[in-house]
């Protein structure tokens, strides 16, 4: 497996903040602004293996990236919430932000992959991922003629250890395709996107972010972030669902268990502090429920995985 691969873009055209037209005594257009543009994109954890049965990954998400995955030999099974796709050579799949997904090898021969995860600050366009991704793009299919040459691309480029600006660039061109044919795909809508999913998600994520203390996640947290976006429960409930193919109990349960297992993985803390930290206040409930969600104790995952390589998105607050 070639080492991963984290590039950061920060771009930022610097101006006056108006958008607007001025004209001299001649009625002739004299000044044009433009509004100002800032963005972020992370290409995180890229990489390309290969791999044999019994591998398979654990079921996880990523709350702020979407993921490309290709296979270039052999034949994957990813699943993905309750839905099953076998994955062969030059077969995509699009996974959006804050989608289960787990994938095992398909059959008795090797398989050979390629993924990247991609963050971005757009929350229109992560939107319109999740609301018009079909997830998997076999070979031959649209999309995927529309895609696979600049996936394949950004593999090389990563694999001769090209410059950011001809990754970026390429990466760039490729979510420009994904965004004209999502918009092409979306049933035309009068409203506009709903931010309130993307609002409760966050104040979810806060739940565990600034979690540490001897306080226990209350049981109603759910009306407590409902209250506090001014709308009821079942609403909330309800447009977090539609959004995000989850109910929000399910989307806490799986930040607290990937945050958990990034601790284990990547630092030296007691299991006492990261219990604290994922919002246990009692240690042996933690433990029980670490036990449920990867069938390990959190001692025994951190010294069965320790050599392994298993992809875990870094938590932060966006």
């Amino acid at each position: 497996m070639t080492k991963q691969a984290n590039l950061y873009l920060k771009i930022n055209q610097f101006g006056h903040s108006r958008s607007s037209a001025m004209k001299d005594e001649n009625n002739r257009l004299a000044y044009q602004y433009y509004p100002n543009i800032k963005s972020e994109i992370y290409l995180y954890g890229a990489h390309r293996a290969k791999v044999e049965k019994p591998w398979v990954t654990l079921r996880h998400l990523h709350h702020v990236m979407f993921e490309i995955n290709l296979v270039l030999e052999g034949c994957q099974t990813a699943t993905l919430d309750k839905t099953i796709y076998e994955q062969k050579a030059c077969d995509l799949i699009l996974i959006p932000p804050m989608r289960q997904h787990e994938y095992k090898v398909g059959s008795l021969k090797p398989l050979q992959y390629f993924v990247m995860h991609v963050q971005v600050d757009d929350p229109t366009f992560l939107h319109l991922m999740n609301e018009a991704c079909d997830v998997f793009y076999p070979n031959g299919g649209e999309l995927n003629l529309l895609i696979l040459p600049d996936v394949q691309a950004i593999m090389e480029l990563l694999q001769i250890n090209a410059t950011k600006i001809s990754l970026l660039s390429k990466l760039c061109e490729l979510m420009d395709k994904l965004e004209r044919y999502f918009l092409k795909q979306r049933i035309e809508r009068t409203t506009v996107v709903e931010t309130l999913p993307i609002q409760i998600a966050k104040k979810i994520e806060a739940l565990v972010a600034v979690q540490l203390g001897d306080e226990e996640i209350p049981g109603n947290w759910f009306e407590g972030i409902a209250d506090t976006m001014g709308f009821s429960l079942r609403h909330c409930h309800r447009v977090f669902q539609k959004t995000y193919h989850m109910a929000p109990r399910d989307y806490l349960a799986a930040i607290r268990q990937q945050e958990a297992m990034h601790l284990l993985l990547n630092s030296d803390e007691s299991i006492e502090w990261i219990s604290r930290r994922v919002g246990y206040s009692n240690v042996q409930s933690f433990i029980r429920q670490f036990s449920k969600w990867t069938s390990l104790t959190p001692g025994g995952f951190r010294k069965k995985k320790a050599t392994e390589t298993i992809y875990l998105t870094p938590f932060e607050l966006r």
